[in-house]
C-alpha cells in the first residue's frame, strides 16, 4: 500500500533535499519532473530507458540538475526526502509588530 497519496511539489518549485543516505547531495534543487509508478524516462546519467518502480511512495521527483546516485543512475527523490523552501518575508520584525 502506498503511504503518500497526493503530489506535494510541482515542476519548477525549488525544494530542499535532505538525505541520510546521500548527505553530500543535500541542498536546494529545482523539480524537473514528477513521476508515478510505471512511468518511463531516459536516465540522464546512464542514458538508458528507465521505468520508475515505486514501493512505498506514490510520487518520485527528478531535479533540473543531473544528480547521480551510487548505482550509476539519476537520483529520484521521494516526498519524505524533500522540504518546502520558504520565501523570506519582506517586512521587518519591528514593522510586523506595528501592524499587529
Amino acid at each position: 500500500m502506498k503511504s503518500e497519496t497526493r503530489q506535494l511539489y510541482s515542476v519548477g518549485e525549488v525544494v530542499i533535499f535532505v538525505s541520510k543516505k546521500y548527505p553530500h547531495l543535500s541542498g536546494e534543487y529545482t523539480i524537473r519532473c514528477v513521476h508515478k509508478d510505471g512511468d518511463r524516462y531516459i536516465d540522464r546519467v546512464s542514458k538508458a530507458p528507465t521505468i520508475v518502480r515505486l514501493n512505498h511512495v506514490t510520487h518520485a521527483y527528478r531535479f533540473s540538475e543531473v544528480v547521480p546516485n551510487d548505482q550509476g543512475l539519476e537520483l529520484l527523490a521521494s516526498q519524505w526526502q524533500l522540504r518546502k523552501k520558504h520565501i523570506p518575508g519582506t517586512v521587518s520584525f519591528k514593522r510586523l509588530m506595528e501592524l499587529v
